[in-house]
């Protein structure tokens, strides 16, 4: 088991400040569709990168401001809806992304050592937002990192910001935004700031870390954005590869609604709700530590041959049915128990017609694969993979539609009581995010969760890291059964 490694306090040499678009934006308000407002969904993603070496700061505001003119939505505020108050809707008004900046004492060769396993000290790279609710933490949240050796000053203030809202002049008879200061600094409450000195020793190294709200953007979403950030930093006169398509109307409800199929995803099973809250409370109360396996071309070649000839996977299908079999057989769950695997399924294919080039919201359903304990464990690999092959194929036009209509009927959440959750942020492009010094040496999450992810492996595109936490007491079978195929 490779080790972990605690980060020390940051150093923020400035005050955090909203970088706004650097040209005209539309002044109107988004609908979100149902798939991005569920309510589970409200949450930040937040990507880690590691760079050998940094780019500077201004270049990535200057970048950011000129982005952000392209997908302006990102620089909005979600807000709750006038017709309907539970649901969100966005409010295109260019407050900005906040963008931090910070030096943290560690070397780039440490932290990669030690990137595998997250802990909670991790969240110390991302720029903490006060904010009353989620509504209030702008959709995009920005913090570079540099790292080296740093001597602090002996006397440290706690840096906060109250967000303040840009409002459009009301003399102003137009539906734009104009441009304005690109880099609006927060007020900040406490003390005025005392003048310190810092002595640092750099090793060149960078951190990147982002927060994207999952109301905006699924994972093709985000890298979609990233790349373009990252595209207009190093090419800053060329056209993007792609452009983005802000509208969500195409995943509006019928009217009437026809929930068409059971969507065992959200529906709670009655026969056995006890056991599965008991389960769900044990997990929540327990210890959890990190697990992190790499899996290699050839040994996820190695486990989809159990399937072949009779059953044909893909890479996806036959290391998750992989991974939840070793789940519940680490658990030691009762053999009676039926439990879940749930997992996003893109639908942009799906849909007919297809939802359109450059659409970065979420566009993504979740797949339901069910067993009873004892046959998924007891079972070989074959029929797990072919529970998570159904699943997945089960993923079809009428079936998004009636996922959106359900969810318009009644605000469900996933049924996650006796559940494992998949999530895929390989073959995404996430990894190969590139500013200008080189990609990145590693891209991860800023910490490990109960449910689990499937990373890409930098320098190996076929290949998968597996992350999740697990109870402490269960980690060391977990990762055994994981190598056992």
């Amino acid at each position: 088991m490779s080790k972990s490694i605690q980060i020390p306090d940051c150093y923020y040499p400035k005050e955090p400040a909203l970088v706004t678009p650097s040209g005209q934006t539309p002044d109107h308000t988004i609908y979100l569709s149902n798939l991005d407002d569920q309510i589970f969904l409200r949450f930040s993603i937040k990507y880690l990168y590691l760079f050998k070496r940094r780019v500077g700061v201004e270049s990535l505001k200057a970048s950011l401001s000129k982005v952000l003119t392209v997908y302006y939505p990102l620089a909005g505020r979600l807000k709750a809806s006038s017709e309907n108050g539970e649901k969100l809707e966005l409010d295109c008004n260019s407050e900005g992304a906040l963008f931090a900046e910070a030096c943290v004492s560690i070397s780039v060769d440490q932290f990669l050592e030690a990137s595998e396993r997250p802990n909670i000290s991790w969240r110390k790279l991302l720029y903490r937002v006060e904010a009353e609710s989620f509504i209030s933490i702008p959709p995009l949240v920005i913090q570079v990192l540099f790292l080296g050796i740093y001597s602090l000053p002996l006397q440290k203030e706690r840096l906060m910001v109250i967000l303040i809202p840009r409002r459009a002049e009301p003399s102003k008879a137009t539906h734009w935004h104009r441009p304005h200061t690109c880099f609006a600094p927060l007020k900040r409450r406490g003390q005025n700031r005392r003048d310190s000195k810092v002595t640092h020793l750099g090793c060149g190294g960078m951190i990147l870390c982002t927060a994207i709200s999952h109301c905006l953007c699924d994972g093709i979403g985000t890298a979609q954005f990233l790349q373009a950030w990252a595209h207009i930093t190093t090419k800053p006169d060329t056209t993007l590869p792609i452009y983005p398509f802000h509208g969500r109307h195409m995943l509006k409800p019928r009217n009437p609604t026809q929930v068409t199929f059971s969507h065992p995803e959200f529906t709670y099973p009655a026969s056995q709700e006890h056991v599965s809250v008991l389960l769900s409370q044990f997990l929540q109360c327990q210890q959890l530590v990190p697990v992190s396996a790499t899996f290699t071309f050839s040994q996820i070649l190695k486990i989809k041959k159990l399937c072949i000839p009779s059953l044909k996977c893909t890479s996806f299908e036959a290391l998750a049915a992989h991974v939840w079999r070793s789940w519940a057989m680490a658990l030691d769950l009762p053999p009676s128990l039926q439990v879940k695997l749930l997992f996003s399924v893109n639908a942009r294919n799906k849909l007919k017609p297809g939802l359109p080039r450059g659409f970065y919201g979420n566009g993504f359903v979740l797949a339901c694969a069910e067993s009873l304990v004892d046959q998924l464990v007891s079972s070989n690999g074959h029929y797990s993979v072919k529970l998570v092959k159904e699943a997945k194929e089960s993923v079809s036009d009428e079936k998004v539609r009636s996922v959106i209509d359900l969810l318009e009927e009644r605000k469900g959440k996933p049924d996650l009581s006796a559940s494992l959750v998949i999530s895929q942020w390989s073959k995404l492009g996430l990894e190969d995010l590139d500013f200008g010094e080189g990609r990145a040496l590693h891209m991860g999450p800023l910490a490990s969760e109960i449910y689990c992810i499937f990373l890409p492996v930098v320098g190996d595109f076929y290949g998968f890291t597996v992350l999740m936490s697990v109870p402490e007491k269960t980690a060391a079978k977990f990762e055994q059964v994981l190598k056992v195929y």
